[in-house]
């Protein structure tokens, strides 16, 4: 995770976050309404989102005008100014060089982008250890709808089950979901969108889910700590298990422990 303060032209900025999660580098950075950015390219392609404010990015003779939940896809090596009038919070997603990779730049909104970008924004910040796929698994998923990769035609893939199989096997120390495409010899993103279609959540959230399910078991032993409980099910720390456990279950850890031992 990096944090910093000031742009590479100079300007300053606010809250900047940086994780690396599989093949992608998701960026979370606050621009400050002094900053205009001069003509610049990028290395790799890129998805940014607008989570708040606004900013104006120009290609050419093309502008852009990026209001809250609307993103623009930025190809490699293609110049731009940005300009941002107010104080204006992004996401940004550098591709992997296996992404789609249209040839212009275009914008791009629909009713679930919102939802996405919040999610993924609060991933940012989670440090459990299923932080990092849900990262790569939400990021594939934004690059699809953006570059319209996630309709997919076939209605219930044999692959898809085969994903949840092993993440049920293996979520205790899950692998990236580039390695899941790799074997399942699919996109990353396509992988992504397709798993969130057909059970409703990211790959991430269903590691979390099968962890939370399975610690209910080590609660049942009334000699293991709570504490001990939450770091065998790969969470960041007893709160952050008490949380997710609640949101699951209506009830904390404790809560069910003790009903549990009344109820034997």
């Amino acid at each position: 995770m990096v944090v910093g303060d000031r742009l590479v032209c100079g300007c300053p900025r606010a809250g900047c976050v940086t994780r690396k999660a599989g093949g992608y580098v998701v960026n979370r950075c606050t621009y400050l309404p002094t900053c205009t950015l001069g003509t610049h390219a990028h290395q790799e392609d890129r998805v940014v989102l607008t989570a708040s404010g606004q900013f104006g990015s120009t290609y050419g003779s093309r502008a852009f005008r990026l209001d809250a939940f609307r993103a623009i896809y930025r190809p490699a090596h293609l110049e731009h100014l940005d300009c941002y009038p107010r104080e204006t919070a992004c996401i940004t997603i550098r591709l992997s060089s296996s992404d789609p990779s249209p040839a212009s730049a275009f914008d791009f909104a629909d009713d679930d982008l919102p939802s996405a970008a919040r999610r993924l924004w609060a991933e940012l910040d989670a440090g459990d250890s299923a932080s990092e796929l849900a990262i790569e698994s939400l990021g594939g998923e934004i690059i699809a709808r953006v570059t319209s990769g996630a309709s997919g035609k076939e209605a219930h893939p044999q692959w898809v089950h085969s994903v949840r199989d092993r993440i049920e096997d293996e979520y205790d120390d899950p692998p990236t979901l580039r390695a899941i495409a790799r074997d399942v010899e699919r996109n990353v993103c396509h992988v992504a969108a397709t798993f969130r279609r057909i059970y409703g959540k990211s790959v991430g959230q269903y590691v979390r889910d099968v962890r939370i399910w399975r610690t209910r078991a080590l609660l049942e032993d009334a000699s293991i700590p709570l504490a001990e409980v939450a770091a065998r099910g790969g969470f960041a720390d007893q709160s952050h298990f008490a949380r997710l456990f609640k949101r699951r279950f209506s009830m904390t850890p404790a809560d069910y422990r003790r009903r549990t031992r009344f109820l034997t």
